[in-house]
């Protein structure tokens, strides 16, 4: 069985042939790792700073591209929703109930929500910072929504 000291370690040589120097991978990788970190304590390496990571897309990471798609999308149709509601709303406006006026609400509300969520992760896929404004107005929205819905129920 071959044990790490029977692999010979690679070389790298700098220079041209005649005034070469050939160091070993292993102590070139230590002189890096001291420019770079500094002399360690032992196998202890301290390391400060803040690690930004970024998609290709964004900060946005690919489990919420999607939710940010889908947010946009319905913003669209509770835009459509609301354009026809509008529309059938002053042709009849002479026989307009508080069941209309209540589904009015609620798809405007849908409509804000949806739209504050697709901007609540617009903020974040380009800027890589949650926007604790849209955060709570998106919670408000949707929760100021569902009672409007509730109420229609009973």
């Amino acid at each position: 069985m071959l044990s790490s000291d029977d692999i010979p370690s690679p070389r790298i040589t700098i220079g041209d042939e005649e005034n070469a120097v050939v160091k070993e991978v292993k102590h070139l990788e230590e002189e890096v790792e001291e420019k770079i970190f500094g002399k360690t304590k032992g196998n202890i390496i301290t390391l400060d700073g803040k690690i930004i990571w970024r998609n290709t897309d964004g900060y946005l990471s690919a489990e919420f591209r999607p939710e940010m798609k889908f947010f946009l999308t319905f913003s669209i149709y509770y835009t459509i929703m609301c354009i026809v509601w509008v529309v059938l709303y002053i042709k009849y406006k002479d026989q307009i109930t508080v069941l209309n006026r209540s589904l009015m609400v609620i798809l405007s509300l849908g409509f804000g929500e949806c739209w504050i969520s697709y901007m609540y992760y617009l903020d974040f896929d380009t800027s890589a910072e949650h926007s604790d404004g849209l955060y709570w107005m998106t919670i408000i929205m949707n929760v100021a929504r569902e009672a409007v819905a509730r109420v229609l129920v009973i």
